[in-house]
């Protein structure tokens, strides 16, 4: 009991607080930030120097021209290929240096490392650049999928405004004590309560389908032509 009542946080008044921790996901650490493109291009270029130097000094006994290349593998994985191009050209160019350094500029051994240089950061490139594209193709996903959940959420929003709607229009056809009715643009009925039913003398299901003509002959010929003027939106 003692050791768990240490580790509870306290809270002082008066005295700043230490920042919360992040929260770790489940089963894994805290989720790093990504590298920034200066940090990225600080260490690409911090390991092509570092390279070059311990290179030069080491003169022929040591020769590391060709561990250049790790500056522009480093260099792909938080930069783009614009950047990556830089620090490409960057170790080659400490690359020249280095042979130029050591006597070995132009021998047989050196021109192979500069070649491993030269592949090498043309890959750091390619890899550079798909890993953006596949990068902007999960944020479309990822887009498109809030996008789809929220169009879902608000198509079930309306479904339920309809359902209500609908359940209240059931309820009024149901307990109106008044005659109620549903017509198509062609004065066919479409819906019609009880009420209106017993009211014409005819069962419900005689109404539907129907014209109001056919349904009630006796019916005016100057009113069924104001309802046929207003079914068609005429004053």
């Amino acid at each position: 009991r003692r050791a768990a009542w240490a580790r509870m946080p306290v809270t002082v008044p008066g005295l700043p607080q230490p920042p919360a921790s992040r929260a770790a996901p489940p089963g894994g650490s805290p989720a790093r930030p990504p590298m920034s493109r200066a940090a990225g291009l600080a260490l690409a270029l911090g390991i092509t120097a570092a390279i070059f130097v311990v290179d030069v000094l080491a003169g022929r006994e040591l020769v590391l021209v060709g561990l250049l290349v790790v500056g522009p593998i480093i260099a792909a994985r938080p930069l783009g290929p614009w950047d990556t191009a830089v620090v490409t050209a960057v170790a080659l160019a400490a690359g020249l240096a280095a042979g130029a350094a050591t006597g070995d500029f132009l021998s047989g051994d050196h021109i192979p490392r500069l070649l491993v240089i030269v592949a090498g950061g043309g890959l750091a490139i390619a890899g550079s650049a798909l890993r953006i594209r596949l990068e902007h193709g999960r944020r479309e996903a990822v887009a498109a999928a809030e996008r789809n959940a929220a169009l879902a959420e608000e198509n079930a929003r309306l479904l339920g405004e309809l359902r209500e709607s609908a359940a209240r229009l059931d309820a009024l056809f149901r307990t109106a004590p008044i005659g109620l009715a549903f017509l198509d643009r062609d004065l066919r009925f479409v819906r019609v309560n009880e009420q209106l039913a017993r009211f014409n003398g005819l069962t419900v299901d005689a109404h539907l389908g129907h014209r109001v003509d056919e349904a009630l002959p006796a019916l005016s010929p100057g009113l069924l032509a104001r309802m046929q003027a207003a079914a068609q939106g005429e004053p």
